[in-house]
């Protein structure tokens, strides 16, 4: 066995000291996790011993306490192995930590890692951890959106009363507070637009068959498989940002619904490519339920 009673108690403090001085206390922790790791296979290889997971308490307790550096009680749930050390002769969590994962990989000849946790430690596989990774950024970039109900990638069809569409601006603006490019195509006049707004910028594009003069931009409802799909895909491509576009009945209301929906599906297309958000706001009233169906059929339903 490995003699881990005789290490010095002082010296993971004057590693931990070292590496600080010329790096950071990430690297500190990650050499000193390392360390324990690399000890823990060794005390496993030594005594030549494997283990199945019904077996796993018993023996990494024994390999654990035979060693001399701690107690441990232990519980398996699914593939995830949490381990509650009660005495310990070496006062450093990562060592712990890299030791305990060096046993339990050795035992189960499976590769597992251990993460530092409040009381205890929790060892998964390295993809478990991957996908737990992945999911807490998902998290939080929908926490950076300002609403846990949106997700990059996504258009979303949001029914509700066609002339103000609350909804689909509350979500719009919650993005634009949260540092999220935005971009807003409406029937409402810009200037009301940016009064609600408060400070934020975004461009605002008016749907429109007035000539407004040059300080506002308008689109015509016949330009809108032209001049605005390329507008919202130079937007997606460039920004990855938000775009809402109310006033979808006046679209509808100007051209063949057949022409709008393939509109909103090459919308949905690069909107998905490049990673923004789109809102569509419609009033089903407006809507046969047939295209109503259609817009189903292509946009995510919102009901947060």
């Amino acid at each position: 066995m490995v003699d881990i009673v005789s290490m010095p108690v002082n010296i993971l403090k004057h590693l931990r000291k070292t590496i600080e001085e010329t790096g950071s206390e990430e690297e500190a922790d990650y050499a000193v996790y390392q360390l324990g790791n690399k000890w823990g296979k060794e005390t496993v290889c030594m005594g030549d011993t494997e283990s199945t997971l019904d077996e796993l308490s018993t023996k990494a307790a024994l390999v654990a306490i035979h060693s001399g550096i701690l107690k441990i009680d232990m519980t398996v749930q699914g593939e995830t192995i949490r381990i509650e050390s009660h005495e310990s002769r070496i006062d450093d969590d990562y060592f712990i930590a890299g030791y305990l994962a060096g046993i339990i990989s050795t035992l189960l000849r499976e590769r597992y890692v251990a993460n530092v946790k409040d009381g205890y430690y929790e060892l998964v596989k390295p993809e478990q951890q991957e996908k737990e990774v992945v999911s807490r950024e998902e998290a939080e970039e929908k926490e950076k959106l300002g609403t846990e109900n949106l997700e990059r990638g996504e258009s979303y069809l949001i029914s509700e009363d066609a002339k103000l569409s609350p909804i689909a601006f509350d979500l719009f603006f919650e993005g634009i507070e949260n540092g999220i490019p935005g971009l807003c195509i409406t029937r409402i006049f810009p200037p009301k637009i940016k009064d609600e707004s408060y400070e934020e910028e975004f461009p605002v594009f008016w749907l429109t068959t007035m000539d407004a003069g040059a300080d506002i931009n308008t689109i015509e409802p016949s330009e809108y498989d032209d001049k605005l799909f390329k507008i919202m895909e130079t937007f997606l491509k460039s920004r990855q940002g938000i775009i809402i576009l109310h006033g979808s009945e006046f679209l509808i209301s100007n051209n063949e619904f057949e022409e709008v929906l393939n509109f909103v599906q090459k919308v949905r297309d690069v909107t998905s490519m490049h990673n923004g958000i789109f809102l569509f706001s419609v009033s089903k009233k407006s809507l046969s339920d047939r295209d109503f169906g259609n817009l189903k059929s292509e946009l995510t339903l919102y009901e947060g």
